[in-house]
């Protein structure tokens, strides 16, 4: 991932110049004059394209790179991949860790593609600066090349570019052990980040929080920080959720103990038989009798109007055992009323009549 970013953050080509090689050593400046200090020096037979001539000087794009330096508080760093994202306009890259006697090589801003970071000196950062920004040269040390006959070296020297970048990488992990420890630690949560924790019972959960609190520990990684973090939101909300699900659960099962503790209490009302003689609606109904069942085998036996509406049986001994009509069909004379304990219309039963088969 990181030679993938690094590909993008080179600039690519410098723009449409001409290939040029040097017969000796020759030293690039940061800007068109003796008086601008040194930034690198070209070897004999080095190749580099060269740009717009400023007077006796010409701008040079050196394939290779060259270190400049940024200050901390104008860029982010990313240590998992070691690069520098700019954050402000017009950002000044410097030969030297300073403001102070040093001027400005060149200017990058916060659409410049992220800069490989080579190290950390103090409140600077010490990056490789894009290859589409210039040093400069005198004129008279360049001889040009026609055609094609540099793409191979300036190809060579992208190449060794790349090369340096992971030279420059490796020893300042070498020299930063705890550089790769953070890497091991940040490869760890991404591995913990994978799984899918809904799969996990509270058990598999809990012991995920614990391991994700020890490597939270131990990071300094702000990307590190942050994933345990979003993992941490993650099992939280599949806890949250089964906590839901579980006081909903418990919530109907109450409501269904009070519905069943209703209908038994309603059944021992309506199986009392009471004839409340004179009154309600004078009513014939027909159709099947059916049950309501309530705690410990209590049942409310019930009927249905044409009309749709559910009716409440209640008949004296005398008069019907509606426990042996249950499932068949009947006709019903009787009167329609409301009871306060009862939920519903209740239908008092005078005759009860089974439909011959």
């Amino acid at each position: 991932m990181i030679l993938a970013v690094l590909v993008l953050q080179s600039g690519g080509e410098a723009p449409e110049t001409q290939f040029a090689h040097v017969a000796t050593q020759t030293p690039l400046r940061s800007g068109p004059g003796e008086g601008y200090p040194g930034v690198i020096t070209l070897d004999e037979g080095d190749v580099v394209r060269l740009g717009e001539a400023k007077g006796r000087f010409v701008e040079v794009f050196v394939a290779g790179g060259y270190p400049a330096y940024v200050h901390k508080s104008l860029g982010v760093v990313n240590e998992v991949e070691r690069l520098v994202t700019i954050t402000a306009q017009r950002v000044n890259l410097r030969v030297l860790p300073a403001t102070v006697g040093s001027l400005p090589i060149g200017q990058v801003n916060q659409d410049a593609a992220p800069l490989v970071l080579l190290d950390e000196e103090g409140n600077w950062l010490r990056v490789l600066a894009p290859v589409t920004m210039p040093l400069y040269g005198d004129g008279t040390a360049f001889t040009a090349m026609e055609g094609g006959a540099g793409s191979k070296s300036w190809l060579e020297g992208m190449t060794s570019r790349e090369i340096r970048r992971r030279f420059e990488i490796s020893a300042w992990k070498t020299a930063h052990p705890e550089w790769t420890q953070q890497e091991d630690l940040f490869a760890e949560v991404l591995e913990i980040a994978e799984i899918d924790f809904t799969l996990l019972d509270a058990v598999g959960l809990e012991s995920r929080r614990n391991e994700l609190a020890v490597l939270q520990g131990g990071a300094t990684w702000p990307e590190t920080i942050e994933a345990v973090a979003e993992i941490e939101n993650r099992i939280q909300t599949v806890k949250k959720v089964r906590e839901e699900v579980a006081r909903s659960i418990e919530e109907i099962r109450q409501q269904e103990a009070l519905e069943s503790a209703s209908i038994a209490r309603e059944a021992r009302i309506l199986n009392l038989g009471l004839s409340f003689r004179g009154r309600g609606e004078a009513l014939q109904v027909e159709g099947t009798v059916n049950t309501q069942e309530g705690d410990g085998g209590a049942a409310i036996f019930l009927m249905t109007t044409e009309n749709g509406e559910t009716l409440k049986l209640s008949a004296n001994g005398s008069v019907a055992s509606l426990s042996d009509v249950v499932g068949q069909k009947v006709t019903v004379d009787g009167r329609r009323l409301t009871l306060a304990a009862v939920r519903g219309p209740v239908l008092i039963c005078d005759r009860v009549v089974v439909a011959s088969p």
